[in-house]
């Protein structure tokens, strides 16, 4: 039995698996309400790979440690390397935001280099694959989009921790489904006229997109703003609110404008990041990478700068497994390839 690697990505929100050979899972898990249940989580997925897997090492990346329940990156970052499982089996690396890997005792005495470097991984990954290429890799998941600029088949950031990379625009906070929509628009056309919108955490971009029907519901996924299933008819419910109002006082007209209100801004928010990100490097690309889970955003982001260029899906790159875990996938690639 071949050994392989498996990638750990620690979210805020979800914890995300993949080895080297292809297998790929995530499971929702909000950090921020459970930090005591991590240890159980990593040991319980990384047990079931290694059941029916020869396990070659732990290969571990994170933005968990942003996390309301942790006071401080270094101590987000501490608990979530004593989280990790361990075996006297298994090597494990972390991967850091220079590129390099750590030990669990390396990471441990420099613990800011560990946190949030899984958007260097991805970028590194898709550079050694890519060649020497002029990419525009974007990656936007539920939480954050991440604008990777790669030139000659290198990684070539401004920024390297979170508030750098905001400030260069590599790091937009803003995702497909946990952004808060009062962080995206001020006021939503309401029977015919302009309406002030709940400055408060009553829905987010998934309801949006519920709505227009871009992304598929999940009844089973109560990960939302007040708790009830990802589907169409609650995210019709969390929409109203944002108007004070509810299902007897908002009808799918005002939904279908609010919604479009809300696509609109998250668009132009990530345009903007894209032309100031294109100012400040200076250079120019042959080929937009897009990674994520909103296929749907991947053309209508594009700046008329860059609209002509061909995008690539990461899945055509990666595999569709892959893909959709691809912080995870790539340090799990990274480690079987470095030695």
């Amino acid at each position: 039995m071949q050994s392989s690697w498996l990638g750990l990505d620690i979210g805020g929100a979800n914890c995300k698996f993949a080895s080297s050979d292809g297998d790929a899972w995530s499971v929702p898990f909000p950090l921020w309400k459970d930090p005591t249940g991590l240890v159980e989580l990593l040991k319980a997925e990384t047990s079931k790979f290694s059941s029916s897997h020869r396990l070659a090492g732990l290969a571990v990346t994170m933005t968990g440690e942003l996390a309301d329940c942790y006071r401080t990156k270094s101590e987000g970052v501490t608990h979530i390397l004593n989280s990790v499982p361990t075996h006297a089996d298994w090597e494990v690396k972390i991967f850091r935001t220079d590129g390099r890997w750590a030990t669990l005792t390396e990471a441990h005495a420099d613990p800011l280099k560990c946190a949030a470097s899984n958007w260097l991984a991805l970028g590194t990954l898709v550079a050694r694959k890519m060649g020497r290429r002029d990419i525009l890799l974007v990656d936007m998941g539920s939480t954050t989009t991440d604008i990777i600029p790669i030139r000659a088949g290198n990684v070539v950031v401004q920024g390297q921790d979170d508030p750098e990379r905001l400030s260069h625009h590599e790091l937009i906070y803003v995702g497909t489904e946990r952004t808060p929509i009062c962080s995206l628009i001020d006021h939503a056309w309401y029977r015919g006229g302009r309406c002030g919108i709940a400055r408060e955490h009553f829905a987010t971009t998934l309801d949006a997109y519920l709505w227009r029907g871009a992304i598929e519901e999940r009844p089973k996924d109560t990960h939302t703003a007040d708790g009830r299933p990802a589907t169409r008819e609650h995210a019709f419910d969390r929409l109203a609110k944002m108007v004070g109002a509810d299902k007897d006082l908002f009808c799918p007209e005002d939904a279908d404008l609010m919604a479009k209100a809300v696509y609109e801004s998250h668009c132009q928010l990530i345009r903007v990041g894209l032309d100031k990100l294109h100012d400040g490097q200076a250079m120019e690309f042959d080929l937009v990478v897009w990674s994520g889970q909103a296929d749907f955003l991947a053309k209508p982001i594009l700046t008329p700068r860059h609209a002509d260029l061909p995008v690539q899906r990461l899945s055509d790159l990666l595999g569709v497994a892959g893909a959709r875990c691809a912080p995870a996938y790539s340090v799990a690639c990274l480690a079987s390839e470095d030695p």
